[in-house]
């Protein structure tokens, strides 16, 4: 427990992190024919390296699909504008798939799959403080996997994301 406060106590105090700040928004998953299926996101930015995640959670009887994403990369400024930036990284994939059905006779049926992927994020983010210590940011994001690996029940060789939402700044 004590050294993962050093570790956190040495990137907080660190100068490559001196700019820190959480988001916590809306998210929109592209799901085909450019039908979009919203969701929960997240990130926590630390200087110019960033976690981003987001969830995503749809339900169509019998079938329930629960996708989790988590991006680790590093931004940087876009055609020279601090408010313009691109994000590129590595993002996990996790797709869980659910097929329960209520009726006996249909229980033979039922399955269970977990697919996880690993692949690269590309993402255009812009973000705007306001007040004090608060901002807001819009992003968009692609992320692209290898397909085949895991991609057996509805998992695709890519994720698009449309997100919004508002942060604090430390």
């Amino acid at each position: 427990m004590r050294s993962w406060f050093l570790l956190i106590l040495v990137l907080y105090s660190s100068p490559a992190f001196s700019e820190h700040s959480a988001t916590i928004g809306y998210s929109a998953i592209e799901q085909g024919d450019d039908r979009y299926l919203g969701g929960l996101s997240g990130q926590v930015l630390l200087g110019e390296y960033y976690v981003r995640g987001h969830f995503q959670r749809r339900k169509f009887l019998p079938v329930s699909l629960q996708t989790y994403s988590v991006a680790l990369g590093k931004r940087a400024p876009l055609f020279g504008l601090s408010e313009l930036q691109l994000g590129y990284g590595v993002v996990g994939l996790l797709e869980r798939t659910s097929i329960q059905y209520t009726k006996e006779k249909d229980k033979a049926f039922n399955r269970n799959e977990n697919q996880f992927n690993i692949g690269l994020a590309l993402g255009v983010f812009w973000e705007k403080s306001f007040a004090t210590h608060f901002h807001y940011t819009v992003g968009w994001e692609a992320y692209l996997f290898p397909a085949g690996i895991a991609a057996i029940f509805l998992t695709t060789g890519r994720k698009q994301y449309l997100s919004a939402g508002v942060g604090v700044e430390w």
